[in-house]
């Protein structure tokens, strides 16, 4: 049973007894009901809204508004909402003009008992109407939307009665036919389908009468339609049949199918054409089949390529003639699903048999055609793909190839967009290939070469000429590469030019070990340059004052000269031994650095003392050779102080004066020091010959002079600027070199302007002594040499000094005598004796005697020799050649010191 919800009823009322009163003949009767009563126009509209009534009750006369009122809102807030006016007292005047604006009942208060009954049947009217309204809404909607559906359909729709006379034409039979509607009212549809009325069309159309109108359903007949401007056409026609007021009518739907017949002619022509294409063609294969395997169809390309003539195909099942026996089982299925389900194999590769029993490969494609009788046949076309697998096979190879090439391999197209790049170009480039395709090569551009060089490639190129060279391009890290590019054009089926493939190698590798083997070369052959100019320059340095002492030497035996003459020749001796000695010298340093055993020694020194003296020590050089020599130094005291190592830097300068003073004949020779960016600055500037700029940088190298091949006597060995250089740098400094051939030369050369930790005070001015002749007891010297003639010499030195002499061969020698002689004084202990060196022989000695004064002597002066010598327990140290005086002086020394500790 369907649950009734309650009658919501909203009373406009003023009095509250009347109102109770109403409530109470609606609760006798039973009903379910809501409600709610106002008094206000504002409540009532306000409940109308809200509480959404069933039905309103209102009192016709009310102090603040009348029921008319009531009434008006009423209506405007819903048509169908039910009214009844409940009043005291309504003349019929009244009453008539509250139906008319819309009440639905009215109740007199005398009569209030009818109150209910008049409610529901209210509710139940204003269902009805509500509902009858619904549907008539739906009817106009329905009869809207067909009329619009008719108008707005392509097909021709006309309705007639059974005599022909038209009745009805929507726009598209305007359209068709070229009539109007107004036009053709009432006109016969033979004017635009004289063919419906005719003996054979009105028996069919009387058959399908006898069947309820059922008979038109699905069925079409086609002929001709007729236009305004008689022209004929072809048209589909469907017909129904309706009845009213008991008399037969048509309607008919006309179709134009002027472009289907079109249609069918040109599929038609298209079958014929291509049954004929697939008849002719070579290498398409077409076959077709029944559901049993039957074929029904073959061309003259099946017999081509499968060997089977018509005659032996047609009728026989194409299982048994082309299928691979491995296969039949799952081709029989797949055609089988193709007939049920209508739907074609996918197309795909597939390995066939031809008549011989070859294998041949062919790209299978199907289509399924419907028959009238509800049949099918299958038709398959293969692709003979026997060129195209050998020509896959070719590519195959080829795209290895390529791809696995160790060498760049790039595609652009003909405005040089990259299109395809190999393996090797991103490893070498370090571009990705998705990176590189779609940019121009022009991203591997370094800058290097000129815009004329790419001009010309893109020439040749462009003109199908192949490109050549080599190019130093740039990576994506921005690395420098060179590579050997071969660039070709390629051309399309025209001859036009679609592509150009690059082939590049990377030649960095190669190009730097040709660029070290070609530096190599250059070195080797410069080293066998400047060893033949060292050994000529050496032999020169040596026998030159070879040449000097042992001529003079022979001289001083001659008694033909006098002894002024004689002094004058031991001079030139001397001069040509410390000639000699300054060349060992120099090799001697070179050797030491180049070995890293030359050792920096700082000390605080004064830069201007340093200066000074060496500009006081060339001076008569400079002299002599009448050129003028200028000291500026631009120091100031608190300046001149620097921790260095100062036998260092007075070598590198007292290398470049001797330099600037060799090789200037005329003007000057200036040195000067100052001091910038806390770095101490010296100079060396003269007007000399100058040094030709290739060779600026030559001069600084071993054994070379600015000119080898000058035939100037220039005398010295070569090494002094490369051990000015060496030292400058072993300082934290630099050496810079500013020279024009006939103008002269500036060497510069700077050192950290270092200040000492501690300040160090001047050193106190040496005040001459008057000299002392020293007077000592007899000494007792063990001579230690291998070498006779240094023996000879030591022996002849030591005539100044009281003294008896022993004299041992060799290290064991010695050790042996000062055994037996206790009574020893000093030893002279060669380093490099035969049986026992010196170090071994001082150690022995120093096992039973400590109190022997040893000094050592040795050629080597490397460094660390000192040290050795002391460690090895000598007392002091001498450099071969041994300098008199020097010696002289070390004997002084260590008898002051005996003396002195006695």
């Amino acid at each position: 049973m369907k649950e009734t919800k309650p009658i919501k009823i909203l009373f406009a009322e003023d009095l509250a007894t009347d109102a109770e009163l109403a409530l109470r003949v609606i609760r006798n009767e039973k009903i379910e009901f809501d409600f709610r009563v106002v008094m206000e126009e504002n409540d009532f509209r306000k409940e109308l809204v809200e509480f959404k009534p069933d039905i309103v009750v209102s009192d016709y006369s009310m102090p603040a508004f009348d029921g008319m009122t009531a009434l008006t809102i009423t209506r405007t807030h819903s048509l169908f909402l039910p009214f009844i006016v409940l009043t005291g007292s309504m003349n019929e005047e009244t009453a008539v003009a509250c139906m008319k604006a819309g009440a639905n009942d009215y109740v007199i208060k005398e009569q209030i008992k009818r109150l209910p009954f008049a409610i529901l049947e209210a509710i139940e009217k204003s269902n009805d109407r509500r509902e009858k309204e619904k549907i008539q809404q739906q009817l106009r909607e329905s009869e809207n939307k067909f009329r619009s559906v008719l108008q707005s359909a392509i097909d021709a729709i006309i309705s007639a009665d059974t005599q022909g006379t038209i009745i009805g034409w929507n726009s598209g039979a305007e359209k068709m036919f070229g009539y109007t509607e107004d036009e053709i009212a009432g006109k016969n549809i033979a004017m635009v389908l004289p063919g419906i009325f005719t003996d054979e069309q009105q028996n069919w159309i009387r058959e399908q009468v006898t069947l309820d109108g059922k008979g038109f359903e699905g069925k079409t007949i086609e002929f001709e339609g007729v236009h305004k401007e008689n022209k004929h056409f072809p048209i589909e026609l469907s017909l129904a049949n309706w009845e009213s007021s008991g008399e037969m009518f048509f309607t008919a739907v006309v179709r134009d199918i002027t472009e289907r017949k079109k249609a069918e002619l040109t599929l038609k022509e298209s079958e014929q054409r291509f049954r004929m294409i697939f008849e002719s063609v070579s290498n398409v294969a077409v076959h077709g089949f029944h559901s049993d395997g039957k074929i029904i169809f073959w061309n003259k390309a099946c017999e081509i390529i499968y060997g089977y003539p018509d005659s032996e195909a047609i009728g026989n099942n194409f299982y048994d003639l082309i299928i691979p026996e491995k296969q039949v089982a799952n081709v029989k299925t797949e055609t089988r699903r193709m007939f049920e389900t209508g739907i074609p194999a996918p197309a795909e590769e597939k390995e066939l048999k031809r008549k011989n029993g070859e294998t041949i490969h062919v790209y299978s494609s199907y289509t399924i055609i419907s028959l009238p009788n509800n049949q099918s046949e299958v038709y398959c076309i293969d692709i003979d793909l026997t060129e195209r697998k050998m020509a896959e096979h070719q590519l195959r190879l080829l795209s290895r190839s390529v791809e696995q090439s160790p060498v760049s391999i790039v595609i652009t197209d003909k405005q040089g967009k990259i299109e395809y790049v190999n393996a090797a170009f991103s490893e070498i480039t370090g571009y990705t290939r998705e990176e590189a395709i779609g940019q121009n090569p022009r991203i591997l551009k370094s800058g290097h070469h000129e815009p004329d060089l790419y001009k010309k490639l893109w020439g040749n190129i462009l003109h199908g000429k192949d490109w050549k060279g080599e190019l130093l391009n740039k990576t994506k890290s921005g690395k420098l590469i060179w590579e050997d590019v071969n660039i070709s054009p390629v051309t399309d089926e025209y001859g036009e030019i679609s592509h150009f493939v690059a082939i590049k190698e990377d030649i960095t590798q190669k190009k730097k070990i040709i660029e070290e083997l070609t530096a190599a070369k250059e070195k080797a052959e410069e080293s066998d340059r400047l060893k033949s100019a060292f050994l000529a320059n050496m032999s020169h340095e040596i026998r030159t004052p070879m040449n000097g002492i042992l001529g003079f030497t022979e001289l001083l035996s001659d008694s033909n000269f006098s002894g002024e003459e004689k002094q004058n020749f031991i001079k030139i001796i001397q001069k040509s031994g410390q000639r000699m000695l300054n060349t060992v010298n120099d090799l001697i340093d070179i050797s030491k650095i180049e070995t890293g055993q030359m050792q920096v020694v700082l000390t605080p020194a004064s830069a201007k003392e340093i200066l000074f003296s060496q500009y006081s020590f060339f001076q008569p050089e400079a002299e002599e050779k009448k050129l003028k020599f200028i000291l500026n130094d631009q120091l100031q005291q608190s300046e001149a102080l620097v921790l260095t190592d100062v036998v260092k830097l007075d070598s590198v300068l007292t290398n470049l004066i001797k330099n600037a003073l060799k090789y200037t004949d005329l003007g000057s020779v200036e040195i000067g020091s100052y001091k910038e960016n806390n770095k101490l600055f010296f100079y060396v500037k003269d007007t000399g010959i100058g040094i030709p700029e290739n060779r600026q940088a030559a001069v600084f190298n071993r054994f070379e002079q600015a000119d080898v091949g000058d035939k100037r006597a220039y005398q010295g060995s070569g090494l002094g600027l490369t051990i000015a250089k060496a030292y400058v740098e072993m300082l934290g400094g630099k050496m810079e070199l500013e020279s024009k051939v006939g103008f002269g030369s500036t060497f510069r050369f700077y050192i950290p302007a270092t200040e000492p930790a501690d300040q160090v005070n001047p050193e106190p001015e040496i005040v001459p002594k008057e000299e002392k002749k020293e007077t000592f007891e007899k000494l007792k010297i063990l001579i230690a040499e291998d070498d006779a003639i240094a023996y000879q010499y030591l022996k002849a030195v030591l005539i100044e000094i009281p003294c008896d002499i022993l004299y041992a061969a060799n290290g064991e020698e010695a050790v042996e005598l000062c055994k037996n002689n206790h009574e020893l004084d000093l030893i002279l202990m060669d380093i490099r004796m035969p049986v026992m060196d010196g170090y071994q022989a001082t150690r022995k000695i120093r096992e039973f005697n400590s109190q022997v004064h040893i000094i050592a002597q040795t050629a080597f002066a490397l460094a660390g020799d000192r040290e050795k010598t002391l460690e090895a327990g000598c007392n002091d140290y001498l450099s071969k050649p041994v300098n008199k005086n020097e010696l002289i002086e070390k004997i002084k020394e260590f008898v002051k010191s005996r003396n002195h500790n006695k």
